[in-house]
């Protein structure tokens, strides 16, 4: 008998898209960072490439089993994405203008926003974007 359900399977399966989404936002945060841009602007242009690949990632391998159209799906999630990003990056903004611009302190605001993000995006991809309809 598997002992993971399908429920537990797809949130396993999101977890591993969204370590790979870190992975994007954490490296190109830090290669815009090194080359002299303002954090906030790092920030972003990272946040929206591991957006990017998480619905990409997502859309192939968590929800595949949907055969619905991927435009209507991408709609769906660039709303999901604009919600997620408020958490996201109210927490980074307000960790990055306490801690300045010391790499640690802004590499603790990156996780900490990013994982603000995490709850509502899971909420809202499996409820609303990716759904069988």
């Amino acid at each position: 008998m598997n002992a993971i359900t399908p429920r537990w399977h797809a949130k396993l399966q999101f977890a591993v898209i969204g370590c790979c989404g870190f992975g994007v936002d954490w490296l190109l945060f830090n290669a815009l960072l090194h080359l002299g841009w303002p954090p906030l602007s790092c920030r972003v242009v990272a946040f929206v490439a591991a957006a990017l690949t998480t619905f990409i990632g997502n859309r192939l391998l968590t929800f595949a089993a949907d055969a619905e159209r991927w435009q209507q799906q991408a709609g769906r999630y660039a709303i999901t994405v604009l919600c997620s990003c408020l958490p996201n990056l109210t927490v980074f903004t307000l960790l990055a203008t306490l801690g300045g611009d010391h790499w640690l302190a802004l590499q603790l605001a990156l996780i900490l926003g990013v994982l603000a993000g995490m709850v509502s995006n899971w909420w809202l991809s499996s409820r609303w974007v990716f759904v069988k309809r």
